[in-house]
């Protein structure tokens, strides 16, 4: 089934640039050609029955032309409607699409999406026009504290637009590598998509925070993690919605004695969706996972949590967490969670669930006696509450970013 966007976008593949391989020139056309007959997700779709996509179905974005800034030297990358430029980052940061120009982006080393193979509407549209993200290649045995952001923005028209970014990231045996992955609000109607393709090498660890600010432009993410033996993924993600944010996050624990470490944050205002896909495989044995989610639904927003954890046959020594608490703002609010446990093996420690509240009036209460007024009092409750998501990790950029949302010291 076409919709009048499926229609838009597909006359609008740009041309191809100069140096690009024949092999990416030819996936670009597969992906363009099953976007226009994928079939467009609807709410009797499980996966989609609580996030509507009917006002972007009827949109015809138009393909953006905008101008990188000079100075980015406070970034190791930004990107602006897709495209990108290099600022304050090491060697093994690149852009793709100066690895396509150079004949330098082998096939291995292009961002993997389904493309025309699989995958859905929004996979396909990413596959087609995503010429740009960032190519990362952590050399073996890399160590540095040092945060590198990506910093990533739109136009800033409040005409409707849309843009792609694919991003392809690769740590080797040993490396440590601090990423922030920073999404500014995007004005405007539309469709944002980014892919990002992570593997993470034996005895590896990746420190990943996952930032976006609240946007009017409806922005779709697909983020794939793989994780060798002995490594180890902290993520911390904080989610401020759209209309809608959607989020297919898979972690795949590959490989024996994996850590895996997941907190995440919905602060959700007005209208505004954020709907998180969290798939999470544990598919080899003695590997720990602890998923720890807040949501924060205030006035009409919604928020969507569906957590499921897989531990396959044979994966014996599994100990997996996951949870999910929530906060409601407003009798309009709604948060839709459901936690799942999908388990194959004998020997495992599993434990998952989901609760819904408000405030505790009791310790409002005792705030307000103490002489602080009541919206501090509820920013500061609020905050606690959300910060249990990223434990003791309130250094990170996902924990200091929702600190001054809540303009709490």
């Amino acid at each position: 089934m076409d919709t009048v966007l499926q229609q838009t976008l597909a006359a609008q593949l740009p041309p191809p640039s100069a140096g690009w391989p024949a092999w990416f020139i030819e996936r670009r056309q597969r992906a363009l050609d099953a976007l226009v007959s994928a079939r467009w997700p609807q709410r009797k779709d499980e996966a989609w029955k609580y996030t509507s996509l009917h006002e972007l179905a009827q949109q015809a974005p138009q393909v953006v032309q905008a101008a990188v800034p000079a100075a980015v030297d406070d970034a190791a990358m930004v990107f602006v409607a897709g495209q990108g430029a290099v600022g304050n980052a090491p060697p093994f940061m690149r852009r793709l699409a100066d690895a396509l120009a150079s004949g330098q982006a082998g096939q291995a080393l292009a961002p993997a999406t389904p493309a025309a193979e699989g995958g859905d509407v929004f996979d396909h549209a990413n596959a087609a026009f995503a010429s740009d993200g960032a190519l990362i290649d952590v050399p073996a045995g890399y160590v540095d504290d040092d945060w590198f952001r990506i910093h990533i923005r739109g136009a800033g028209q409040a005409a409707s637009t849309h843009w792609h970014l694919a991003h392809r990231i690769q740590l080797g045996e040993g490396a440590n590598l601090r990423l922030h992955l920073d999404q500014e609000a995007l004005s405007g109607s539309g469709l944002a998509t980014i892919v990002s393709d992570i593997r993470v090498a034996r005895g590896a660890h990746l420190e990943l925070a996952w930032t976006r600010a609240a946007g009017d432009m409806a922005s779709i993410a697909r983020t794939r993690i793989e994780l060798e033996a002995d490594a180890r993924l902290t993520l911390h993600v904080l989610d401020a919605g759209a209309s809608p944010s959607r989020h297919d996050l898979t972690v795949v624990l590959a490989g024996e004695n994996v850590q895996s470490d997941v907190g995440g944050v919905f602060m959700l205002e007005g209208r505004r969706v954020a709907d998180l896909q969290f798939d999470l495989r544990h598919d080899s044995p003695n590997a720990s996972s602890n998923t720890t989610w807040r949501a924060i639904a205030n006035e009409r927003s919604r928020a969507v949590f569906n957590g499921h954890i897989n531990v396959a046959k044979g994966a014996d020594g599994t100990d997996a967490q996951l949870g999910c608490k929530s906060l409601l703002g407003s009798v309009q609010a709604e948060v839709d969670a459901k936690p799942v446990l999908e388990i194959y093996a004998d020997d495992v420690k599993c434990a998952h669930g989901a609760t819904v509240g408000q405030l505790d009036a009791q310790a409002l209460f005792y705030l307000r006696s103490r002489g602080i007024g009541l919206d501090q009092a509820r920013s500061m409750l609020t905050r606690a509450f959300a910060a249990e998501a990223f434990g003791e990790r309130q250094d990170s950029p996902a924990a200091l970013r929702l600190a001054q949302w809540l303009e709490v010291a």
